[in-house]
């Protein structure tokens, strides 16, 4: 085919087209990078697991975000057979961080026992408890925490909006006024506790393996 005959079979594309398609492009740009966001959406507001990272809804406090967070982990959490048979109910201890506490309390009413919360103090046990959260107010003593449950099939998590703690599995972290949180692998292992392949999807940062 000659030059002119595959220009005249093929002509260019109009000024109004050539927009229609820019403005398309930008849209789809906008839509995929607005999916994280989307995601965690569908998470706190308690639909079909789906952990997302991103906004909350405006109208929840930092508290009650949190408190969704502790609930929603145990779905994409595995437990060794003998520590969390299927059907068990999932125990929460909470060190610290009352207002957190007070809202998993509030939501534990409507879970018909599939929850239990437990408020800890120093010197408490430990027994039975399978996700510890330790409030950003006792981050003192956190290592002593940790220390306790080194190596035992129980979810730890904290709220230091810093580096991770050693020993911790996922920690709560602020990026960009959001809350967001990190994951070790290396410290869910030892625990010997997996984490599904959503949950690392989501993470801010993911410690000691591949997500």
């Amino acid at each position: 085919m000659r030059l002119s005959e595959h220009v005249e079979s093929n002509p260019p594309l109009s000024p109004s087209l050539i927009g229609l398609i820019a403005e398309a492009t930008v849209k789809s740009i906008r839509i995929l990078s607005s999916l994280p966001h989307l995601l965690i959406a569908i998470l706190l507001a308690g639909a079909t697991p789906v952990l997302q990272a991103g906004d909350y809804p405006k109208d929840q406090s930092e508290a009650q975000v949190k408190a969704a967070y502790l609930i929603k982990f145990e779905k994409y959490a595995t437990w060794p057979q003998d520590t969390l048979p299927a059907g068990a109910p999932i125990e929460i201890g909470i060190v610290g961080a009352a207002t957190v506490a007070r809202e998993l309390e509030s939501r534990n009413a409507g879970n018909s026992g599939k929850i239990r919360v437990k408020r800890l103090q120093p010197g408490d046990s430990l027994q039975g408890v399978h996700i510890l959260f330790i409030g950003s107010d006792k981050s003192a003593e956190i290592s002593d925490w940790l220390a306790n449950v080194e190596g035992k099939p129980v979810l730890t998590v904290t709220d230091t909006d810093g580096r991770m703690p050693p020993g911790s599995i996922i920690n709560f972290v602020h990026d960009g006024g959001r809350v967001r949180f990190d994951v070790s692998l290396t410290a869910a292992d030892r625990s010997r506790i997996k984490l599904s392949a959503a949950l690392l999807t989501v993470a801010r940062q993911v410690y000691g393996g591949k997500a």
